[in-house]
């Protein structure tokens, strides 16, 4: 039992860890002026949206954090997923 832990901790991490870089992609793709239509972009926002907006959701009931310059849940969610590839990485 002890190598199927290794190997879905393993997974996960690894998982996580593209989370993250997709990630960091979105941001840097953020900072460029691409088409509407930009099939990378798209791919990326598609993997990463389901991350993001359930704490974009839980930060709109703040009204005092609905206008605020920098993208606040998208921070969260990468520190969530960093705190997960951290625990796993000293699990595994």
């Amino acid at each position: 039992m002890d190598t199927v832990s290794f190997v879905v901790s393993t997974v996960c991490f690894y998982l996580l860890e593209f989370l993250q870089l997709s990630m960091l992609l979105r941001a840097v793709l953020s900072w460029l002026p691409l088409s509407d239509d930009n099939k990378l972009e798209a791919f990326v926002y598609s993997i990463t949206e389901p991350i993001i907006y359930p704490i974009r959701a839980l930060f709109d009931k703040f009204e005092g954090l609905r206008n605020f310059p920098l993208d606040i849940p998208f921070f969260v969610a990468f520190i969530i997923l960093s705190t997960l590839s951290t625990i796993l990485s000293h699990y595994g």
